[in-house]
């Protein structure tokens, strides 16, 4: 409906159209508000799952995972990276190579 055809219409009449958009504006909202909460719900779950996954491969009984423990602390809940630019970064330079003995 363009404004050009609200011209013509009475008091009750555009009370009516106005009574008519705020429902369906309310339903629209409400199911975004819906979706919204289904998504967020959804990415929780994953983000738990995440964290589940990551906890039992740092568990392993007699096998220190070192480096996974701290590349895990760099996340925070939300999965952004932390980075503090005023310390060195010393993963480069470290010799942590495990030494193989054939028999």
């Amino acid at each position: 409906m363009m404004g050009e055809a609200l011209s013509p219409m009475n008091a009750k009449e555009l009370k009516s159209l106005e009574t008519k958009l705020e429902k369906g504006i309310s339903r629209i909202r409400s199911k975004k508000e819906i979706d919204l909460h289904n998504n967020n719900q959804l990415l929780r779950a994953k983000i738990a799952e995440s964290e589940r996954s990551h906890h039992n491969i740092n568990v392993l009984p007699g096998v220190p995972n070192y480096e996974s423990m701290e590349f895990q602390q760099q996340f925070d809940s939300r999965g952004y990276f932390q980075v503090n630019g005023l310390q060195p970064n010393n993963q480069y330079g470290r010799q942590d190579h495990m030494s193989l003995q054939l028999t």
